[in-house]
């Protein structure tokens, strides 16, 4: 009898950097939740994300919870690829970095460019 091998996975909560895929003067950085089921490296994780967020995603998504009821491109009711993935945290990642336990609640008082060197760069 052939064994299969164990795969272990994990639901893993992030914060998730995007990039609103626009030509401005200054870029539009999006911040939001996000969990995945992951069994993969952390680069394998980055192409996933980057694909999911890039292609996949519908940017209703990113925003919804706001009074916004749906984005049109041109004619198009679901536009995708309007968001470039650009970096994530887990929020074991956060509370290491920022020292402290975080939680849901705490997210909005979080200062992102501490967290996300990216935001550092375009002031």
């Amino acid at each position: 009898m052939l064994q299969q091998p164990i795969r272990c996975t994990m639901t893993l909560q992030l914060i998730v950097l995007l990039q609103l895929d626009v030509e401005t003067e200054k870029p539009i950085y999006f911040i939001t939740k996000h969990r995945t089921i992951s069994s993969t490296s952390s680069e394998d994780l980055k192409e996933q994300l980057t694909y999911f967020f890039d292609e996949h995603y519908c940017p209703c998504n990113v925003v919804a919870g706001s009074d916004i009821l749906r984005i049109y491109e041109g004619r198009d009711d679901d536009p995708h690829g309007l968001f470039r993935y650009v970096n994530h945290m887990t929020y074991a990642e956060i509370e290491e970095k920022l020292g402290r336990a975080v939680d849901d609640d705490q997210l909005v008082s979080i200062r992102f460019e501490e967290l996300f060197e990216e935001l550092l760069l375009n002031k």
